[in-house]
């Protein structure tokens, strides 16, 4: 277990209650943001509090094999996790607060 399971899983008990958005997504969230706390712990970027704005862009960027959609996820999930965090008062910072969606280029032909 990480660090990271306990507040996903608080964050997911919270988006299930609080939100309107399907259930669906809200289960592509929960594995959007476990498989970034795979990723943290793989690289040893440290406990969550430690994650910064060029850590998260690292793994987002990382991601280049997914579609269109799947990474709007990611981004969504991600910023959603971070502000819940920060409003929460689980971090003392938002990390994810300036991050936008990179749009991929589009290839001719």
């Amino acid at each position: 277990m990480t660090d990271f399971e306990p507040a996903i899983r608080r964050y997911m008990e919270w988006m299930y209650r609080e939100s309107d958005i399907s259930r669906q997504t809200l289960n592509d969230y929960a594995r959007y943001l476990t498989r970034l706390s795979e990723w943290t712990r793989d690289l040893r970027r440290g406990p969550l509090e430690a994650l910064t704005e060029d850590d998260i862009l690292a793994y987002l960027f990382e991601q280049n094999d997914v579609a269109d959609g799947t990474l709007t996820g990611y981004y969504a999930a991600i910023r959603g996790f971070f502000r819940w965090l920060y409003v929460t008062k689980q971090r003392p910072d938002n990390p994810a607060a300036e991050i936008r969606q990179r749009r991929r280029g589009r290839e001719p032909g």
